[in-house]
């Protein structure tokens, strides 16, 4: 198994290869039909390492240097697997800036995604499998052996 953190400039892209399968971690930006990361880099990169199959892609926020190219992407390879489960959020427990947004947490309830969030579970850890009825399995971290030690350090409180 290799994880690959591509080059897209500004923004993200990951690739996870193992079994000739893919698992794509956001997809870079799309300045477009003159350039965009999922045929300039994600394409290439996978066309030269024979990966013929994306077992799933996970887009970490709509944001365009993160999601430009997703579109691109399922037009590629139109047997990935693209309908979400879960949203992974991570972020900081009664931070500044009040995220995620009540109407983004409402937006992923309305289509039926679980929220998983760092701030209310802690470490979101998931287990990826080869079996197909149970692609992976998600545990969180919060109330764990070490949550108190955490707890502390973070928040001043036990």
């Amino acid at each position: 198994m290799t994880l690959h953190i591509m080059d897209v400039g500004q923004g993200s892209a990951a690739l996870l290869i193992a079994n000739n399968e893919a698992l794509v971690f956001d997809v870079g930006d799309d300045f477009g039909d003159q350039f965009n990361m999922v045929d300039g880099v994600l394409r290439p990169f996978l066309q030269q390492s024979n990966i013929t199959d994306i077992r799933a892609t996970y887009i970490s926020h709509n944001d365009k240097d993160h999601a430009g190219g997703i579109n691109r992407l399922v037009k590629a390879y139109p047997l990935m697997r693209v309908a979400p489960h879960h949203a992974l959020i991570s972020a900081g427990y009664i931070n500044r800036y009040q995220l995620p947004k009540a109407s983004i947490v409402q937006r992923y309830s309305d289509a039926n995604i679980e929220v998983l969030n760092t701030a209310q579970l802690g470490q979101i850890s998931i287990q990826f499998t080869d079996i197909d009825t149970i692609p992976y399995t998600i545990t969180t971290q919060r109330g764990s052996s070490y949550s108190g030690i955490w707890a502390y350090r973070w928040y001043q409180f036990q």
